[in-house]
Parts: C-alpha cells; sequence; structure tokens
C-alpha cells in the first residue's frame, strides 16, 4: 500500500483550479478503495487574490494552502509536498482533469523498483478538424536542439502507441516517487514556470532512475489555459529557461558537432576502397575536427532560442567545447541580457582513439595514427606469398571496429 499526495498549484483561476482538484478528489477516492493506500489532494495557491476561501468552498475535502504572493509553480509543488512525505507524488495541472483510474494506474507503474516517474496519457479537450481526439502529450522529450516539448504534440489518439520509455515525465499530469525526490531534490523554484518538469526529468535519469510512460492514466487538458501561451510571461520564462536548461544537456549541440565530424572521420574509413582511404582522416589533431560545422551548429542552437553566440572555444587537450550565448531580448523590467555557458566533453567511446594528441583507428585494441608498416614477410628484398587468387575486393584489416560511438557529456 503506497500513499499518495496530490498537488495542484492555482494562479488566479479558482474555478478552473476546482474543476482539477474535484476530478482529483474523485481518483483519490477511487485510489484508497482500489490500492487501499490513503490519498490527500493539497491545492498551493499562489493567487494574491484573496479568494483562497472560495477555493477551499469549492473543492470540499480538498486541503488548500496559501503561499505568500506569487514564487511561482516550482515553488508551489515544493510547498505542497514538503506538507507530508507521502511514498508517491502526483501532480495534475490547474486547467486539467484527470479520469477517476488516474493515480490507481500511475501507481501500478513504480513496482518497477527503478522507475523515478511516471507520465500520464494527456489528451487535448479541444478536437481536431474531423472532430479526432488529440494527445497532448505522453511525456517531455528534448530536440537536438535542446528545446523541450511535449512528445506526440496533436497527434491523433489511437494512431500509434508510444512506448513506456521517455525521457521526461510532463508535469500537467504525472507522479513522482518521494525516494526518488529525496535523492535528486525537488523542483528548481527559479525558473518560475516552464521546463521545471524536464530539468527533474535530467536529474533523475543521471541519477538512474527510469522514466515510464502510462498509457492507461488518462487526464484531459486546456493547455496552457492558466498563463496563456501567447502571454508574455510565457514568452519570457519558455525561452529563459531553455537558456538555464541548455547548461545541464547531457548532450549538448555544440559538442556533438564536433563529435559528428569524428565520426564522419570513421565511417569514411569503414567504407574505405583501399588503404589509403582508411587512414586518410587519421594523425591530425582532435582540434582539426572543431570546423566551421561546430560554430554553425552553435548559432543554429542560440538562433533558437533568441540568443547570439558571444563566444566559443575548443580545448583539445581535455576534449572540451565551451560555447556561451546571451539572449537577444533584455529581461522584462530591465536592460540587462540573460547569459549562459556551457561546457562538453568529447567521449571516445568506441573505434577511435587518441595517441599523443592525434587522432587515430583502434586496430586490433591498438590506437593507430597512420597505416601500419607492411609486414616483414612481404617487405622489400624478400619475395612475396602470392594469393591463390585476387582479392575479390578491399576490406578494413581484422580488428578495425565497423561500428563508432563516440558521446559527449556536460561538465560545467
Amino acid at each position: 500500500m503506497r500513499s499518495v499526495r496530490v498537488v495542484i498549484v492555482n494562479y488566479r483561476t479558482p474555478e478552473l483550479t476546482a474543476r482539477a482538484a474535484v476530478s482529483a478528489l474523485a481518483s483519490a477516492r477511487a485510489y484508497e478503495k482500489t490500492a487501499r493506500g490513503k490519498a490527500t489532494v493539497t491545492v498551493v495557491d499562489n493567487s494574491d487574490d484573496g479568494r483562497t476561501a472560495d477555493l477551499a468552498e469549492l473543492c470540499p475535502g480538498c486541503e488548500v494552502v496559501p503561499t505568500r504572493g506569487n514564487p511561482g509553480f516550482g515553488a508551489g509543488v515544493n510547498a505542497g509536498v514538503a506538507l507530508g512525505h507521502e511514498d508517491l507524488v502526483a501532480l495534475v495541472n490547474s486547467d486539467a482533469v484527470v479520469e477517476e483510474p488516474f493515480l490507481a494506474e500511475l501507481a501500478r507503474a513504480f513496482d518497477d523498483p527503478s522507475v523515478g516517474a511516471a507520465t500520464a496519457l494527456l489528451l487535448l479537450e479541444e478536437r481536431g478538424p474531423g472532430g479526432e481526439i488529440l494527445v497532448n502529450s505522453t511525456g517531455n522529450v528534448l530536440d537536438s536542439s535542446g528545446n523541450g516539448m511535449d512528445r506526440d504534440w496533436r497527434r491523433p489518439l489511437g494512431s500509434w502507441s508510444a512506448p513506456p520509455q521517455v525521457e521526461g515525465f510532463g508535469g500537467g499530469a504525472a507522479m513522482l516517487r518521494r525516494a526518488a525526490l529525496d535523492e535528486v531534490g525537488l523542483f528548481r523554484e527559479d525558473l518560475f514556470m516552464y521546463y521545471e518538469d524536464t530539468e527533474l526529468s535530467l536529474r533523475l535519469r543521471e541519477a538512474g532512475w527510469t522514466i515510464r510512460y502510462v498509457e492507461t492514466a488518462l487526464a484531459w487538458h486546456g493547455h496552457s489555459g492558466s498563463s496563456g501561451i501567447e502571454s508574455p510571461l510565457f514568452a519570457y520564462c519558455n525561452t529563459r529557461n531553455r537558456l538555464l536548461l541548455a547548461r545541464r544537456l547531457p548532450l549538448p549541440v555544440r559538442a556533438r558537432a564536433w563529435a559528428k565530424s569524428i565520426e564522419g572521420m570513421h565511417d569514411d574509413a569503414a567504407d574505405a576502397k583501399n588503404d589509403e582511404e582508411l587512414w586518410r582522416g587519421t594523425g591530425k589533431t582532435l582540434d582539426s575536427y572543431a570546423d566551421s560545422g561546430l560554430r554553425a551548429a552553435a548559432e543554429h542552437y542560440a538562433e533558437l532560442n533568441d540568443a547570439t553566440v558571444t563566444s566559443m572555444s575548443v580545448d583539445a587537450a581535455h576534449r572540451q567545447v565551451t560555447v556561451s550565448v546571451r539572449s537577444n531580448s533584455s529581461v522584462e523590467g530591465t536592460d540587462k541580457k540573460m547569459t549562459s555557458t556551457s561546457t562538453a566533453e568529447i567521449v571516445l567511446d568506441k573505434g577511435v582513439c587518441l595517441d599523443h594528441g592525434k587522432v587515430g583507428l583502434v586496430v586490433k585494441g591498438k590506437c593507430q595514427t597512420k597505416a601500419p608498416e607492411p609486414d616483414a614477410g612481404n617487405a622489400p628484398g624478400k619475395k612475396a606469398t602470392p594469393s591463390p587468387s585476387p582479392a575479390p575486393s578491399y576490406s578494413p584489416p581484422k580488428g578495425f571496429e565497423n561500428h563508432v560511438k563516440i558521446s559527449t557529456r556536460l561538465v560545467a
């Protein structure tokens, strides 16, 4: 039997929030009957409009807790979590409605001790042009430029079945293991709103926890009904938090371009038609692979986030790339612009190596940065052993890795 605390954060939408809380309360009562665990619904009121009492009246049976001013979504969730120490913490957006089995279905995912978070099937209340039901989210993912997004956004329901493995949970309808939160910490409160779930998902995965998508846990969402997707607040927080989150990305895009160029060298070697082509890309220093493509990748990332690359450096000795960006727009109400600096390291895992600072290929477990000398038996002055028949085609030497694995990791 696992205890559950449902946390819903309200900001000046008491009627909308009450609708979410009433649905969560029904799910909590069903959970208590089927799972026989205690379930509590807590509404954290971040409003400063004096309507906390109205909110409590609209949702009898809910625990309503006011905060001072509006500390942001993450701080609101953290305040709710701090009220107890339940085994599981469920999150429901103030503009969402959950179906009755919601809590019980999500809780089943935690039978697997590796699961730190579970994310629900979140559907849009808005229908598609043909009346079809549209998916809001089956969890969160990051694109190659570090932009967080809902997986399967606006995909017609039933058009496919999303895999249970997902990069991140969606904070609009999810459940977290309290033991995992105790290990990695709660939501970052400085983000205020947006990207808190993505950032916490990264910390969970870095600590070895998995995140599970649960298709049978259903919720309905009026997308950004509480903050307004076109509002200046949305645009500001969304852009700022993307820049802040970029410092935590496990595979920073600017370093990935460097890794890709080294992978390309290996791929060319794997497709070589003779020795010259096989060894053509070896013997160079690591920084020689940090070409214009690396700068272009950094500039592309910055452009997507309304920012400009201010500096970029390559430390070949430590296999590191450092990039700094600055937002093009000033922080609202000030003349200051936001900056973000991140450093990523290239990890040569398989097939490619370094020898005295030069890039080589792994052959028979050894790093070779140039074509090996001919076998002594075929050296000049000695009669070559005749081949019984012409070689059908060229192939790399034995011990050459046909597949390469190069990764990047964030170091600062």
